[in-house]
């Protein structure tokens, strides 16, 4: 599937977000969204490489919570398609796959 979206994002940026774990960092709280990238600022990756690698790093710092809201991730989807700044109806699309 990302080498076939691959090829519609002219920048080859893609959005890498989890959702529903406990990071390893010694805060035992549960997270419900964070960047796969391990930054604050933002998420992206270059590159359907670089979204699999991250979730790659991810999976060795963080551990699945005993419970995960789709909804988070959805609203934050929701967030980004409402952010978008171009006049052009259409010019703009997301796509939010989750894997479990």
């Amino acid at each position: 599937v990302g080498s076939i979206i691959q090829d519609y994002s002219y920048n080859k940026l893609f959005n890498g977000v989890g959702f529903g774990s406990i990071k390893h960092n010694g805060d035992a709280a549960n997270t419900d969204l964070f960047y796969l990238n391990a930054r604050s600022d933002v998420p992206t990756v270059h590159g359907v490489d670089g979204l699999i690698n991250a979730y790659r790093n991810t999976l060795q710092s963080v551990t699945p919570s005993n419970r995960s809201y789709l909804a988070t991730i959805i609203n934050y989807m929701i967030g980004q398609c409402n952010s978008h700044e171009s006049g052009v109806i259409g010019c703009n699309y997301d796509i939010l796959m989750v894997l479990t």
